[in-house]
């Protein structure tokens, strides 16, 4: 028998039965830029996991800067549960953590990461203007 507890009406079985169980995280693709900036146009949101010195130096336009270690503080203050998630990292190696942090806040719409990071985004001539500094 399945109890829930309906507030407001909105039914509540978290409490009771708690979460579901997390299977196997999501493995989501490296995306080249070409693919990446398609997905940023059919409504993808970046979250630009580096430090923010890295974000400072270099970044892509409208991405949000939440470094590896706030996503499990800020990325709810946001990110929408609807749109997908664009992952730049820092390096390959941190993606298995973001995909985790995100993941375990609901956010399982991860529709890829930056292959080459930020690097390749230049690389492939996709720049931002350079604003001055006052």
């Amino acid at each position: 028998m399945k109890l829930t507890c309906s507030i407001l009406g909105f039914e509540n079985v978290y409490n009771l039965e708690g979460p579901p169980l997390l299977g196997r995280l999501p493995n989501p693709p490296p995306l080249t830029s070409v693919e990446f900036k398609e997905e940023m146009e059919r409504g993808a949101v970046v979250v630009d996991a580096r430090t923010p010195p890295a974000f400072g130096g270099a970044h892509i336009k409208g991405s949000y800067s939440i470094w590896l270690e706030g996503l499990p503080a800020y990325a709810g203050c946001v990110l929408s549960y609807e749109k997908p998630i664009l992952l730049v990292l820092e390096c390959r190696d941190h993606q298995d953590k973001a995909v985790r942090y995100l993941v375990r806040l609901g956010y399982d719409n991860i529709a890829g990461y930056l292959r080459g990071g930020i690097e390749a985004w230049y690389n492939s001539g996709f720049t931002q203007p350079i604003m001055p500094s006052s």
